[in-house]
């Protein structure tokens, strides 16, 4: 019976968390923009290749297995 009576309660709760995200913030935002301007001119602008190698279909996986190894690649070139 207590949960039947908090149960209103919790939905008011749930409901209020259900807007809509902002999409000029935060941190997918911040790597957007940085890809963007540094990284868009080589790699394509959805990641598919050109210049440099693809991002999408599983090539980064491919190249790199390990996700530290990649940024450790990114970071030292």
């Amino acid at each position: 019976m207590p949960v039947l009576l908090f149960l209103p309660v919790w939905l008011i709760m749930y409901v209020g968390t259900l807007e809509e995200p902002t999409r000029s913030e935060g941190v997918l935002y911040e790597g957007g923009e940085v890809y963007a301007e540094n990284c868009a001119s080589c790699h394509g602008a959805a990641g598919g290749g050109g210049v440099g190698p693809a991002f999408n279909n599983g090539a980064v996986i491919e190249t790199f297995s390990n996700f530290e190894d990649q940024v450790a690649w990114i970071v030292h070139g």
